[in-house]
């Protein structure tokens, strides 16, 4: 029963997420996958809200279903009157749902209840930047206080819970800092898209160019990081200066591009009004 347990919790977290991401695409947002750990997870999704009200929806849709499940299970333990192991299961499905619903709710980004408590901020003031830092700033705060609380059981109490009270301190605190490095770095880009930074005509080389070839004609006069791979006019792959720069001096004339360079499919490709933040 256990290993049937821990499938269902699991099963129960990705529902927990679908509900975000089901509600996000509603809303218009694209979905860029689910994660999920032991505590939760995490749906990430591309781009800004497009509205306070759009994210309180997708947050407020994962404890939602949280709070079906939850008591649903409450429901099935108390009434279905199942066999001790199955009802045992139930209820501890039940329990743990509701559990990590409260939590989930706390004010403190990026919990749900922080992107809750970020949403009505925003919609109040209409400062999405104010806002995040709020919530950010609270979630640091959360985070600070089960550090603490966490070494002092371990410590005082000799409470191995403690451990892993400061472990989840400490992952907090880590995820409201990137919210807030995440919000100083979009407004450092103010806007900026792929077409103001990227290069129009590169320097490009040919497949079938040796590496020797390549230093002595291409990189002696122009070095950048990487160079487009071009064969009969389409591109091909990318090939690293690092790559070349890990062979050995003495089998650059006998090496070619290729046989350094990064295929296609191995090639993030953007276009070029794509925001840079996103990039």
């Amino acid at each position: 029963m256990a290993v049937v347990a821990a499938v269902l919790f699991f099963a129960s977290l990705l529902a927990h997420e679908l509900g975000h991401a089901f509600q996000a695409q509603h809303e218009g947002m694209e979905i860029e996958g689910i994660t999920l750990w032991l505590f939760g997870g995490v749906a990430k999704f591309k781009g800004m809200f497009p509205s306070a009200g759009a994210e309180f929806r997708i947050a407020i849709a994962g404890p939602l279903v949280s709070l079906a499940l939850g008591g649903l299970f409450v429901l099935v333990a108390w009434l279905a009157g199942l066999p001790e192991a199955v009802d045992g299961v139930a209820a501890w499905l039940g329990y743990i749902n509701l559990a990590l619903l409260v939590f989930n709710l706390l004010p403190a980004l990026p919990l749900d209840g922080g992107r809750v408590l970020r949403s009505l901020l925003w919609k109040a003031r209409g400062d999405f930047a104010w806002a995040t830092n709020v919530a950010a700033g609270i979630g640091r705060g959360f985070g600070y206080a089960m550090i603490a609380g966490g070494i002092f059981l371990f410590i005082f109490w000799e409470d191995f819970g403690g451990a892993w009270l400061a472990f989840i301190g400490w992952f907090l605190l880590s995820a409201a800092t990137a919210e807030q490095r995440y919000l100083a770095a979009r407004e450092a880009f103010g806007g900026l898209r792929v077409r103001d930074l990227m290069v129009r005509d590169p320097v490009a080389v040919h497949p079938d160019l040796t590496l020797g070839r390549f230093m002595d004609e291409v990189v002696w006069a122009r070095r950048y990081t990487t160079y487009p791979v071009v064969e009969d006019g389409r591109a091909v792959g990318l090939l690293p200066f690092r790559c070349v720069a890990e062979i050995p001096r003495g089998e650059w004339d006998e090496r070619h591009v290729r046989d350094c360079m990064l295929p296609l499919t191995q090639v993030p490709v953007l276009a070029e009004d794509v925001e840079l933040i996103e990039a």
